[in-house]
């Protein structure tokens, strides 16, 4: 790249996630082989990945009034490669292990593998701050490729400038756009009221976290497609459907109350684009009524067209960076952590994500996004975490929830298998020893 990538909004939030929310969000991808795995194998894929997006760390600009950027940096986690597992060691336990690995400064990410009765299992686990889904399936194809970032362009002080620069330019073009919709929508004036009034005030925490039981399923990917046609949607919005069913299904009641979800958007400009989170979570109001699949698409078409950047910054972003910490947390719309449920659809991944390790395809692929060390209920809203990821005929949905509503991951499983055969799919539930 000829510029340095620099921080955005979302990157800002999350990294501040753990004194704003009482938690960091972590992305895990997991695969499942049907083969062992050696040592020299995943210490290869280590390097490739060390080479890429993934090792770097937020860096202080040398001009004030630029924004942070992204340094490249080693990571000093080796790879955790166990041998000798117990016998019947269950892989959920383990999995959780590694997605809470501690991570700093220093141990960026951590990739793990173990055997399994069926093969081995590998735990490629990424502090979301530092790439969103997107870019890590992105990172993993550029590891299994050997393919590196491309080197830093100019020097620190010009492209310092040079950010500044494009601030104020952009900065004033959506300022006045910015002043224009605020003349016209009450609702951006009654939530820019509402967080001046709270400053980003922090709520008290008198619940312990509570770390997110998860259930994992595959369905035929045609079979899903014929599915959602015949009830009037898509894929989307019966995967839309299906986390709204999941979130009342826990009390035996469908329909109860209104719920937000949140879509999360994908904003990357291209392939060369390296930003770390080129996203915004959209929250999408569905109503008590219990909405069919049809109903569910067109609230989705609907809230999507109108999608701008006020859901990202209640002010412009040029000025969102150079507001006070406490401030500008205020200034941030809330993100996934004050959705009920997010639902994050990562549409059809490269082979090459499946292929990545050894050259030869994995039995199962998933994502999963947890919380670290947990949800707090009274500073998060989020009870409910899907992740969808098609990588040739098979969709595979990792299911993520705090377990006072959704019990322990086994009661999550057997929920989710019931709602999702009450909308006529028949999934596989994925449990290996």
């Amino acid at each position: 790249m000829t510029a340095r990538t620099r921080l955005n909004a979302t990157d800002e939030m999350l990294a501040a996630a753990t004194s704003s929310v009482g938690a960091s969000r972590r992305i895990q991808l997991v695969w499942a082989l049907p083969r062992g795995l050696d040592r020299a194998r995943v210490e290869e894929f280590w390097r490739r990945l060390d080479d890429g997006v993934l090792s770097r760390r937020p860096s202080s600009p040398l001009i004030p009034g630029a924004r942070r950027w992204w340094a490249p940096a080693a990571n000093a986690l080796p790879p955790i490669v166990d041998t000798d597992v117990a016998p019947g060691a269950p892989v959920l336990d383990w999995l959780d292990r590694q997605v809470r690995v501690p991570l700093g400064p220093d141990g960026l990410w951590a990739l793990a593998c173990r055997p399994t009765e069926e093969g081995s299992i590998v735990a490629l686990t990424v502090p979301h701050a530092v790439v969103d889904g997107v870019g890590l399936l992105r990172a993993v194809e550029a590891a299994a490729a050997a393919k590196s970032i491309p080197p830093q362009g100019r020097s620190r002080w010009l492209d310092d400038v040079t950010d500044i620069a494009e601030q104020t330019t952009g900065g004033l073009r959506d300022t006045a756009r910015w002043l224009g919709e605020l003349a016209r929508k009450p609702g951006l004036r009654a939530d820019l009221a509402a967080a001046l009034r709270s400053g980003g005030a922090r709520r008290a925490e008198p619940d312990a976290p509570q770390f997110f039981s998860t259930a994992f399923c595959t369905v035929p990917a045609p079979r899903w497609r014929a599915t959602a046609e015949a009830a009037g949607g898509t894929d989307n919005s019966l995967f839309l459907t299906f986390a709204e069913r999941l979130y009342h299904a826990a009390s035996g009641r469908n329909g109860l109350g209104e719920l937000d979800i949140g879509i999360p958007v994908s904003l990357r400009a291209g392939a060369d684009d390296l930003s770390a989170n080129a996203l915004v979570v959209v929250p999408m109001r569905v109503p008590a009524a219990g909405p069919t699949v049809r109903d569910v698409r067109a609230l989705a078409k609907e809230r999507l067209e109108r999608t701008g950047p006020e859901d990202i910054t209640l002010v412009p972003q040029a000025l969102w960076h150079h507001l006070p910490r406490r401030l500008a947390t205020a200034l941030k719309t809330p993100g996934a952590q004050f959705t009920d449920v997010v639902a994050s659809n990562f549409g059809a991944a490269s082979p090459a994500v499946s292929h990545a390790l050894d050259g030869a395809p994995a039995t199962r692929v998933f994502v999963r996004t947890m919380s670290i060390p947990g949800v707090v209920p009274a500073r998060a809203r989020l009870r409910l975490s899907l992740c969808v990821i098609r990588i040739g005929d098979t969709l595979s949905i990792s299911i993520t929830g705090i377990p006072c509503r959704f019990g322990d991951s086994a009661a999550l499983a057997d929920t989710a298998d019931r709602v999702l055969r009450e909308l006529g799919v028949r999934a596989e539930k994925w449990t290996v020893t």
